[in-house]
């Protein structure tokens, strides 16, 4: 943590907040206190076993992308929604034509910047969400090339926070446009790591026997005939959970004090859940198992804090109290974020004024001005509706209120690829500005 010296006046959240880095490490044990555990592992590389500074052997448990999946998990109901006590937020849905529901921004591994959702059309309009999305921004410029312009930040962060708040915890990245900037770090970082008990590994196999047709050979989408394979476990010393808040950055979001405390508190939730092994759902396999049942021989248990100190001797349910508040308070919240967006809305965009060279533009060109005049314009009275529909759900709906988008396949042509959209699965470097992208156990994480 930082120096500064918290308050134990205070409560959990105002000491933490009063810091600039936060690093919370929790020691966890196997839950059936087998000897060995099974790591995660990367295609063509296994298991990430490496040496520290002390010569210590150390192997990586779960990455930095999955533990993401796993903190947005435990938020999750098995149709996507937000679990208890999380229903007043905001959330995005993506239905196909038929009305089914495909999506939402807390399946999506770039949450609102998934091309589903910003492809997804409103209503029976041609207007896609992407269109609602950059004019409330500010962008500048024609959609593929749109650019934030230099003060736009603190529009981006205030819409982000109103339309999907967890993705300023977990980061994000808009690769619809050429413009780079269009992204957010993690504020909340997670890994497990452990300490072997030496350079010794557990290694054995595993035969599958085919009696019907022994001989078959590998076919794709079948699994006949008779196959050896083998299993990787380490053996461990110690496991350790650690969960690095970077609150210096939480704080200089442009949202004001309150709002910044609730993402914080949000963030606490979310680490005292998994830790306190909330079910936990899974939007790939449409499984929802406890938080720490990480794999077949990995299923964990928090047995105590190490860190920092004003966690030591406390439990994992302590973190998950230290947001009560805020739950009954995210509403009001939500609301005045919401109000906020509106008023800069209704706010009258200041006139050109008019240069030397304007008295030589062309009839033509002074059509096309005046005709993006006015498609500026319209733009701005729809999200006005739309913002004004959200504000009038969020007050009557005991949930929060949804944005509901419909996405429709593009007709593709064979030679066609995916540039300028994240919808493809792949494998990114797993960078702070890559948020969410990686794999976990055989290419299984899409976060």
């Amino acid at each position: 943590m930082s120096t500064n010296q918290p308050n134990t006046q205070q409560s959990l959240l105002d000491q933490l907040y009063a810091q600039d880095y936060v690093c919370i490490k929790a020691k966890l044990v196997p839950q059936d206190g087998k000897h060995y555990i099974q790591p995660t592992g990367f295609p063509d590389i296994g298991a990430c076993i490496f040496k520290d500074a002390n010569g210590g052997v150390r192997c990586l448990v779960e990455s930095e992308q999955s533990m993401a999946n796993r903190l947005e998990g435990v938020c999750m109901t098995d149709a996507g929604d937000w679990a208890d006590p999380w229903k007043a937020l905001p959330l995005i849905e993506v239905q196909d034509r038929s009305g089914q529901r495909i999506a939402t921004n807390l399946t999506e591994p770039h949450r609102i910047a998934s091309s589903y959702i910003l492809e997804g059309m409103i209503g029976q309009s041609t207007t896609t969400f992407r269109d609602i999305l950059w004019s409330a921004i500010g962008m500048q410029g024609e959609p593929d090339e749109a650019r934030l312009p230099l003060n736009g930040r603190a529009n981006l962060d205030r819409v982000i926070f109103v339309l999907d708040p967890s993705a300023l915890l977990h980061g994000y990245q808009f690769v619809q446009t050429k413009f780079v900037g269009m992204r957010q770090p993690r504020i909340l970082h997670a890994r497990i790591e452990a300490t072997l008990a030496g350079d010794e590994e557990m290694n054995y196999g595993m035969v599958k026997v085919d009696t019907i047709e022994p001989d078959a050979a590998s076919q794709k989408g079948a699994n006949k005939g008779q196959s050896i394979s083998g299993k990787h476990r380490v053996l461990w010393k110690d496991i350790t959970a650690i969960f690095e808040l970077d609150v210096l950055a939480l704080k200089n979001l442009h949202l004001d004090e309150n709002q910044r405390k609730f993402l914080l508190g949000l963030a606490l939730w979310k680490i005292g859940a998994f830790l306190s092994n909330y079910p936990s759902f899974d939007p790939r396999s449409r499984q929802t198992l406890g938080a720490l049942h990480l794999r077949s021989d990995c299923r964990l248990k928090f047995d105590s804090f190490v860190g920092p100190d004003l966690l030591c001797g406390k439990k994992e349910d302590d973190l998950l109290n230290a947001t009560t508040t805020l739950e009954t308070g995210f509403r009001m919240l939500w609301q005045k974020g919401l109000e906020a967006l509106k008023n800069e809305l209704d706010k009258k965009p200041p006139e050109p004024s008019e240069s030397p060279k304007a008295t030589s533009i062309s009839k033509q060109g002074k059509k096309d001005r005046e005709k993006s005049k006015k498609n500026d314009q319209e733009s701005v009275l729809k999200i006005k509706a739309a913002v004004e529909e959200l504000l009038n759900k969020s007050r009557n709906d005991e949930h929060g209120p949804q944005v509901q988008v419909t996405y429709v396949p593009p007709v593709k042509s064979k030679n066609e690829g995916n540039a300028g959209n994240n919808k493809a699965a792949g494998y990114l470097d797993a960078s702070d500005d890559q948020p969410n992208e990686g794999d976990d156990d055989g290419a299984e994480n899409n976060h």
